[in-house]
């Protein structure tokens, strides 16, 4: 099963978007090699996988976050629902695996990481449901890939992760695939 969304930026012009995604200042501070005082700039192919590392980290810890409400408990304060106190996604630890509808599930990650994950393009975004493993259900674990690309200049840098839900506890274990 394939699902694609689609969202445009708020200010409503992708291709501005990219322009207000950056490293974080960490990020850029960090001495990657504290020993070597002639520390040259990481090349571009670096630069990118240092892009993919930093977004695999960050979609983890958004993934492993439990939001504050649904939107139906949150339908009168609208600017709360899609504000950081609603960071992640809601509780999925203690559910079945056949009692969980898969569309549910990708479109609350597509919600979550485009509005905190800005680094990747949202319209680019595919979820896909891995059920050909029979190993899965026994252990009540649901596998899905998220491959889409992140804003980067010249041209966007494809991904393609891998993650892995307990659902007896709730906790996601994101990989990178390429």
């Amino acid at each position: 099963m394939q699902i694609k969304h689609a969202r445009v930026p708020a200010g409503g012009d992708p291709d501005r978007a990219h322009q207000r995604v950056a490293p974080l200042l960490l990020e850029r501070l960090t001495d990657n090699d504290p020993d070597n005082p002639d520390d040259a700039p990481l090349d571009m192919p670096a630069l990118r996988e240092r892009l993919k590392k930093s977004v695999l980290a960050n979609l983890q810890a958004l993934l492993n976050c439990t939001c504050f409400a649904s939107r139906d408990q949150l339908a009168r304060w609208p600017h709360v629902y899609s504000s950081t106190l609603n960071f992640g996604l809601p509780p999925l630890a203690g559910k079945m695996q056949s009692d969980i509808a898969w569309q549910d599930i990708a479109d609350q990650i597509t919600w979550a990481i485009a509005h905190f994950e800005p680094r990747i393009i949202a319209s680019a975004l595919c979820i896909e449901c891995l059920d050909d493993d029979p190993g899965l259900a026994s252990h009540n674990l649901l596998s899905f890939t998220l491959q889409g690309r992140l804003w980067w200049s010249p041209a966007p840098v494809d991904f393609m992760f891998t993650s892995r839900v307990d659902l007896e506890n709730g906790h996601f274990e994101l990989a990178d695939k390429r």
